[in-house]
């Protein structure tokens, strides 16, 4: 997984980052829109997209769930709200995507008593996003010929 992200455009994988996010809060049974910080962050992930946030106010909205995430006493929930704060971080750094994901996998860890066929699941869960998200930009002029890559990476592997 970690080649396949490196071709991918930062603002991309915020996107498919969020995915992930709003995937991981939905399992941990936690509503991403009733939480304040977290609807902020993705909002402001998501103007960060468009050009319209600054990487100020992406990295702010990240340490204001990072900081809900701190004061949590369930460590699922801690670690569901770190997947959100690191998709939104991933407008800051890319990198941030892939701990997001990467938090998503321990989440269902902690959720699954570390079973491995949920772990592995989920990571194909991911993987797959990432490639129905690819081609649903395959149109948009911010697609690299890396990103139809991985696409054509994917279809090699169904």
């Amino acid at each position: 997984m970690n080649e396949l992200y490196e071709g991918v455009s930062r603002v991309n994988l915020a996107k498919w980052s969020l995915i992930v996010a709003k995937h991981i809060l939905e399992i941990a049974d936690i509503d991403n829109n009733s939480i304040d910080e977290i609807v902020d962050g993705f909002r402001v992930n998501e103007l960060w997209q468009q050009g319209k946030a600054r990487m100020h106010d992406v990295r702010q909205a990240e340490f204001k769930i990072h900081k809900i995430a701190r004061e949590c006493d369930s460590e699922i929930k801690k670690t569901a709200l770190r997947v959100a704060g690191q998709a939104v971080a991933s407008g800051h750094m890319k990198e941030h995507a892939m701990v997001a994901s990467d938090y998503a996998v321990k989440a269902i860890g902690l959720l699954s008593s570390n079973n491995m066929y949920a772990i592995t699941t989920e990571r194909e869960w991911q993987l797959n996003e990432l490639k129905k998200f690819l081609q649903s930009i395959m149109g948009d002029n911010n697609l690299t010929k890396h990103e139809f890559g991985i696409i054509d990476f994917f279809e090699g592997n169904k």
